[in-house]
């Protein structure tokens, strides 16, 4: 897959973003099949910068750093939806 596509999981998640040579690559949100969700930018297939978590099921986020796919620390987490200056839409 090359560009923006969504690749459905076997387990019924889902990632909806960017792609290069069948990796997510750029700008995309994965998607839990208890509709957890996490959007952030995406380098060769792994999380790397800013990722934004948000767990539907207790109403809460947290905004979180990444480094080619290792979770490195929390900046903030709170209830609701966090205060970007735009409508974070989380559900395709």
């Amino acid at each position: 897959m090359h560009g923006e596509g969504i690749f459905n999981f076997a387990y019924g998640g889902m990632l909806k973003g960017q792609y290069y040579k069948s990796k997510a690559n750029g700008a995309a949100i994965l998607k839990f099949p208890n509709s957890d969700v996490y959007e952030g930018y995406w380098r060769h297939g792994k999380l790397d910068g800013q990722c934004f978590k948000y767990f539907l099921g207790d109403k809460t986020y947290a905004l979180c750093i990444y480094e080619n796919g290792v979770y490195k620390s929390v900046i903030n987490r709170g209830k609701g939806t966090p205060k970007t200056g735009k409508d974070i839409q989380v559900h395709f």
